[in-house]
């Protein structure tokens, strides 16, 4: 008896999963991500160069953390991306002081952006549950961050793509694209760049605050991608506040895509934004997206949209501070209060005018 308990108190540390040693979880070639990412919890990622045409795959365990040192960069090629792509349950990403993700998008601008292949998105996460934070990342090919994700706190970032201003070769230099979110929160944030500051495509539960956004086109709505679902055509209950916007095209752009399915956006606070610099719109919401051509159609009607201090100045002859475009309808229980924009070449235009301003 006793000898039998003696073999197995021996045999039985022998047979449990051996800690992996820090070392072992440290990837500083791209030919040990794959090992690393199926058998660690705590990853450091430092100073790896990711060859053109792979995607840096984070398919992580659950509770997994991963910290970037030095610089990430990656090579030429030309495809759709994206250049890291993250899955995962409960995991924490975040950067060392000084880190970089350097996705070279000199290398692919040209001016045109989506409207020539081949620019990759650079980072896709698609997680439940998540903290991503001081995360630093440079030069975008194309869209910068790609968000369908649950349960998400992207906090601290700092997006850079002023470099795409020279020769006006960036474009479609996205910061941040919901996608899908539910209960997903962007805080705290920069992002300079030449498209959307950040843009909502579906989803529900979503804050987006303390964001400073610079040549951007603004803090974005844009729905009706789907053709075939009312569900993925609908973005609910958003908080957009205390954010500025400076020398960009437009501040706020909510838009609906007239060749979408049916859907709606409903229940969307924008409060506590501030704006210089603005050329084209302080403010647009538009039902007659992409086109512009002053024939909305209701397929997605905005309800109980509200608008609190939202304050600023524009410059430039094209500049109009508020353009409304709103199918017979399709627009219903808009409070605002405190909407305020000088400095604009035209005047505000409306075709439904919200309860609180006067247009």
């Amino acid at each position: 008896m006793y000898s039998l308990l003696l073999i197995l108190l021996v045999s039985i540390p022998s047979l449990l999963p051996r800690p992996v040693a820090a070392a072992d979880c440290t990837i500083t070639e791209f030919s040990q991500v794959s090992s690393v990412v199926a058998s660690c919890t705590d990853i450091v990622i430092s100073e790896l160069v990711v060859p053109g045409g792979e995607i840096l795959e984070l398919d992580l365990l659950p509770g997994t953390k991963v910290t970037f040192e030095g610089t990430t960069k990656f090579e030429y090629y030309y495809w759709a991306g994206p250049l890291i792509r993250v899955r995962g349950e409960n995991v924490h990403f975040k950067a060392a002081p000084g880190s970089v993700l350097d996705g070279q998008g000199a290398l692919w601008w040209d001016g045109k952006g989506g409207a020539v292949p081949g620019k990759p998105y650079m980072i896709e996460i698609d997680v439940t549950g998540g903290l991503f934070e001081d995360i630093f990342l440079l030069n975008c090919p194309h869209h910068c961050v790609i968000i369908s994700s649950t349960d998400l706190i992207l906090d601290r970032w700092t997006i850079d793509v002023s470099q795409g201003n020279v020769g006006e070769l960036g474009h479609n230099t996205d910061g941040f694209d919901v996608i899908y979110g539910h209960n997903v929160t962007i805080r705290n944030s920069t992002v300079s760049n030449q498209d959307d500051c950040v843009a909502i495509n579906r989803g529900k539960g979503l804050t987006i605050t303390q964001m400073d956004c610079t040549g951007s086109h603004g803090l974005s709505i844009s729905v009706g991608f789907s053709k075939h679902s009312f569900l993925h055509n609908s973005v609910v209950d958003v908080v957009v506040e205390d954010s500025v916007l400076r020398d960009g095209a437009n501040g706020i752009h909510v838009k609906t895509h007239t060749d979408g399915y049916a859907g709606e956006i409903r229940n969307v606070v924008y409060r506590n934004i501030h704006m210089t610099g603005i050329e084209r719109y302080g403010i647009q919401i538009q039902q007659d997206y992409p086109s512009g051509n002053g024939r909305p159609v209701g397929n997605i009607p905005i309800t109980n949209l509200t608008f609190s201090n939202i304050t600023g100045t524009m410059t430039g002859r094209k500049s109009t501070p508020v353009a409304i475009t709103c199918a017979e309808h399709a627009c219903a229980n808009w409070n605002w209060s405190g909407v305020f924009i000088t400095g604009a070449a035209k005047p505000s235009n409306c075709t439904y005018v919200p309860e609180g301003f006067d247009c």
